[in-house]
């Protein structure tokens, strides 16, 4: 359990089959090797993936979640969540419930004709809230019956 900034967790093994879960009361940012990261308490913190395809859970604060380079899950809590994803492949891993406070994803990736469309309607994007564009090209941006606040890029 992390629960101080100069904490250090490490892990020497590569082996895929090895998983390692960090529990973290503090803002965070996995190392090389570990996977998963629980945030926990209910202050407000940031996790942060690595390179490795990551599952990020956040805990009853307003958490930032952002997976890194890897294929990452994103789990929100009760509060209001933002999410950072990197690939389109990623809108289908984010899992926000429902009246768990007001949610966005912030899109980072570049719009090809396959990863163009973000759709808020997905059973698993329904409870998201905003969708802000920081990636180039040009995106299609579906919202749902929520009170939507969509941003687009440039």
């Amino acid at each position: 359990v992390v629960d101080n900034l100069k904490d250090v967790v490490t892990e020497a093994s590569t082996l895929a089959s090895e998983i390692d879960t960090v529990r973290a009361s503090v803002n965070w940012t996995l190392g090389a090797n570990l996977e998963n990261l629980i945030l926990t308490g209910t202050a407000q913190l940031s996790g942060t993936g690595n390179a490795l395809n990551n599952v990020l859970t956040g805990n009853a604060g307003n958490n930032v979640l952002n997976g890194g380079a890897g294929l990452d899950t994103l789990i929100g809590g009760a509060g209001n969540d933002a999410y950072t994803l990197d690939q389109v492949a990623e809108l289908a891993l984010v899992q926000e419930g429902v009246d768990q406070g007001r949610d966005s994803l912030t899109l980072t990736y570049a719009a090809s004709a396959s990863s163009s469309v973000v759709d808020l309607n997905l059973s698993n994007l329904r409870n998201v809230e905003s969708v802000i564009l920081s990636g180039a090209g040009a995106f299609t941006v579906i919202g749902n019956e929520l009170s939507n606040s969509l941003i687009g890029n440039a």
